[in-house]
């Protein structure tokens, strides 16, 4: 049922082609948590298996704090993107966690085609 209901949500905020955070209305269920969201989006473009290593990364870059700033570099966000690389995914910096998770999964799709591979590169090297 849990499924059903961020499926539901998710198919909302395509068809309203706004972000989950927008997408929420009075009469609609409460917005998937980041997490339930990131998980479905691991489902829908890796494999489920994939959410462990991509839960890593994130938890890793930035605690699940979609506010996070790095103090040395402007790596900010769930996902820690430089300015410059919010460009390279078709997106502009935010603070919506949705929004930087769709970003994420693109970013990590686009470079690294897994999560697992993405973990694996960030454990060697300590960014992703």
């Amino acid at each position: 049922m849990k499924y059903f209901k961020i499926m539901f949500s998710v198919i909302l905020f395509s068809v309203l082609n706004v972000s989950p955070a927008v997408a929420q209305a009075p009469d609609v269920e409460p917005l998937p948590t980041p997490e339930e969201y990131a998980e479905y989006l691991n489902c829908h473009f890796f494999e489920c298996s994939e959410y462990d290593n991509f839960y890593k990364i994130i938890n890793k870059e930035s605690n699940w704090n979609p506010t996070a700033q790095n103090k040395t570099s402007t790596a900010f966000g769930l996902g820690q993107f430089l300015n410059s690389t919010w460009q390279t995914v078709g997106y502009t910096k935010t603070d919506d966690p949705y929004i930087q998770l769709d970003a994420t999964v693109a970013y990590i799709k686009q470079r690294y085609g897994t999560p697992t591979n993405a973990w694996k590169f960030h454990v060697i090297h300590n960014y992703y």
